[in-house]
């Protein structure tokens, strides 16, 4: 896993999903978790925002990051 990362591989896989399953959206929102701090890292270098939280998303005392992002961007 360590071997794989930092690559770029998962900003390629990003903008492949952007590009070929959000054509006609103005926006794209995925979740994470509160405490997956590296993912949450990639997405706001690739433009998303948080733009909200929702809590017990996974699980109980496991709150989901609501990610945001505006096509353009």
């Amino acid at each position: 896993k360590e071997d794989h990362r930092s690559r770029g591989i998962s900003k390629k896989l990003l903008s492949y999903y952007e590009n070929a399953a959000c054509k006609s959206v103005s926006k794209i929102f995925l979740t994470t978790s509160y405490y997956n701090a590296r993912a949450q890292k990639l997405y706001k270098e690739v433009g998303y925002n948080q733009a909200g939280i929702i809590p017990d998303l996974y699980e109980r005392g496991v709150s989901g990051y609501l990610m945001m992002k505006s096509k353009g961007h």
